[in-house]
């Protein structure tokens, strides 16, 4: 068998309350011989670091999966407090591995048990392919939407 790619999901992260399902979601996702996942929580300026880490102590990564928690020295967002995801996401691809997969989950979001293996079906569909899109589910404390 091949070495099992990693795939570094990166979750940008304020601390909301939405965060706790975020995790508990991806403490859930089914284990797959091909795939080996990190979660990366980037905490979006120090001044949200507490928050995070707070709710990462409250919901503590599963065994099978490795949890990187990492804070960025400034805030990203739009004058000092919008927050944008898109720039955690950006300045969080310069540290990932160039041979692992990278994926994107809100800290709003979470995933089904079996998302991260439909990403790999996927992928091992269109070897070639460099990059793929995937849906997410939106949650709003009881609701959850389908984006």
């Amino acid at each position: 068998m091949t070495e099992p790619k990693t795939i570094a999901l990166v979750t940008g992260a304020t601390g909301a309350p939405d965060l706790h399902e975020c995790l508990a979601s991806v403490n859930h996702v089914e284990s797959d011989p091909r795939l080996r996942v990190e979660h990366w929580v980037v905490i979006d300026g120090d001044e949200y670091r507490e928050a995070v880490e707070a709710i990462c102590t409250q919901v503590p990564a599963s065994p099978e999966l490795t949890r990187r928690v990492i804070a960025l020295p400034k805030n990203t967002g739009r004058d000092g407090g919008a927050y944008l995801c898109h720039r955690v996401i950006a300045a969080t691809s310069y540290m990932v591995p160039d041979t692992w997969w990278m994926a994107v989950l809100d800290q709003d979001t979470r995933l089904d048990p079996s998302h991260i293996r439909r990403i790999a079906d996927a992928m091992d569909r269109v070897p070639t392919a460099r990059w793929g899109y995937t849906l997410r589910m939106v949650t709003d404390g009881e609701i959850t939407v389908p984006d």
